[in-house]
């Protein structure tokens, strides 16, 4: 994929992924992990799983290197306070991934982001990849059948607004993600408007994912997220550093 670069030996990035889902969605949301985990589990990464569900998957994890912790929140929908948790008290690497559990990785994702990113000590980022659409999938599959097929993509995909290279400092100096948002809404999109105030910031369609279609999840209050979210880009857009900081009372 990167043939061109020739990679130096870099430490390992930790990469955090958050999990919360309802009983009767749990079972594919486990699959949809798996997939991502089998794509990234030889790289050069720590990987850390904060479930926020009822349910403990850990078995699931077995031949899997992570971190995994358990931290049931009885507020469905609570992804913001999951990933405010894993950065604050489990990342510890200077930039970390944030992922999905439905993206798969190429196989030397996390080499070309060391090697583009991290390298340089001048800035610090967020970077924002691209996502491919998965259009044929089927979870009954053996996983690793699936990944060692070529994988078939929507040439349009679209930008995985949530996902990508974070700056830890960067991330805990604005308080992290913003938990008024609550379920599915535009929290990742207020997150990239504040922390584009302090950080360089690039959409890189090299740093790319595939991302496997599932129906969407937590739709709590989806209306009152999307007015949140317009009153606090207008502000910030027009020089306010109000919601600048998130959780005023920290994270």
């Amino acid at each position: 994929m990167y043939s061109d670069l020739i990679y130096k030996k870099y430490k390992t990035i930790d990469l955090l992924y958050t999990f919360q889902y309802e009983e009767k969605d749990i079972s594919l949301a486990i699959k949809r992990l798996l997939c991502s985990l089998h794509s990234v589990k030889n790289q050069n990464c720590n990987i850390i799983i904060v479930n926020g569900s009822k349910t403990c998957i850990k078995e699931y994890l077995k031949g899997f290197n992570v971190t995994y912790i358990h931290k049931h929140e009885k507020q469905l929908g609570a992804k913001c306070k999951l990933i405010n948790y894993g950065v604050k008290k489990l990342v510890k690497t200077d930039y970390f991934l944030l992922s999905d559990i439905d993206l798969v990785y190429p196989s030397d994702y996390v080499e070309y982001t060391n090697e583009k990113y991290i390298s340089d000590k001048t800035k610090t980022w967020r970077v924002i990849f691209y996502n491919y659409n998965l259009l044929e999938f089927c979870y009954e599959k053996d996983i690793n059948v699936f990944l060692r097929k070529k994988i078939k993509k929507d040439p349009d995909g679209g930008f995985a607004h949530g996902n990508g290279l974070i700056h830890r400092k960067s991330f805990l100096r604005i308080n992290g993600y913003d938990e008024d948002f609550i379920g599915y809404g535009p929290e990742d999109d207020m997150f990239n408007i504040r922390i584009k105030k302090i950080n360089d910031w690039v959409y890189d369609k090299e740093m790319y994912s595939v991302h496997m279609f599932h129906k969407r999840t937590n739709l709590i209050q989806v209306d009152k997220n999307h007015e949140m979210f317009l009153k606090r880009k207008t502000s910030l857009e027009s020089g306010s550093n109000k919601y600048l900081i998130a959780n005023k009372g920290g994270i």
